[in-house]
C-alpha cells in the first residue's frame, strides 16, 4: 500500500537539524523549503500579527523569551483561509 503525506508540522528545535533529518536519513522530498519576512515587514504590508510569546514551565507568557535564544519567542498569523501560521525568532547569523 502507498502512503502520501502532503503537509506536516512538527514544532523543532533546530530546523536546520530536523530538515537533514528528514530529508538525508528518512528520504522526505522538500517541496517547499524557504524563509519568511520578519514580523515588523508583514504588519507593514497590513497582516494582522499576534503578540509575542513564549513558553515558560509549560504556559504561554507575554513577551519574548527572557534570555532570547533562538526558537523560543512566537508569534503567529492567520491567512484568510483561516490556516495559522506559526513564527518562532531566530537571531542568529544565517547558515548556523
Amino acid at each position: 500500500m502507498d502512503f502520501e503525506l502532503e503537509l506536516m508540522v512538527l514544532p523543532v528545535s533546530d530546523v536546520d537539524r530536523a530538515r537533514d533529518f528528514y530529508v538525508e536519513r528518512a528520504g522526505f522530498h522538500p517541496e517547499v523549503d524557504t524563509g519568511v519576512d520578519g514580523v515588523g515587514r508583514l504588519v507593514g504590508r497590513g497582516v494582522e500579527v499576534g503578540g509575542i510569546r513564549h513558553m515558560e514551565s509549560g504556559t504561554w507568557r507575554p513577551g519574548p523569551h527572557p534570555e532570547r535564544q533562538d526558537y523560543n519567542s512566537f508569534a503567529g498569523f492567520t491567512d484568510p483561509d483561516g490556516n495559522l501560521w506559526l513564527l518562532q525568532e531566530r537571531r542568529g547569523e544565517p547558515g548556523q
